[in-house]
């Protein structure tokens, strides 16, 4: 089984390559490093709904679906609140 890329790796990855080697299922510190932003932001978009593939687990821990966030980067990541 081969180690989980570190965030600073997936930071550095393209959308292809987070397909093939980041985990199907993303801690938040993951979706962070991924998205390019601070965790504090990563939350505030989750807490405002709009990130997809975000489901909250008991212990206040969450689970980001990889393909689908990847997909949503791939549509231009929209972040309007409008």
């Amino acid at each position: 089984m081969s180690k989980a890329p570190t965030p600073e790796e997936l930071e550095m990855m393209s959308i292809d390559e987070l397909r093939e080697k980041a985990p199907a299922r993303l801690n938040s510190i993951q979706a962070s490093a991924i998205l390019g932003v601070s965790r504090q932001t990563f939350w505030r978009w989750r807490q405002d709904g709009l990130i997809p593939g975000v489901f909250g687990v008991p212990g206040r821990r969450v689970i980001v679906l990889r393909d689908r966030l990847l997909d949503w980067m791939e549509q231009g990541g929209n972040l309007d609140v409008a």
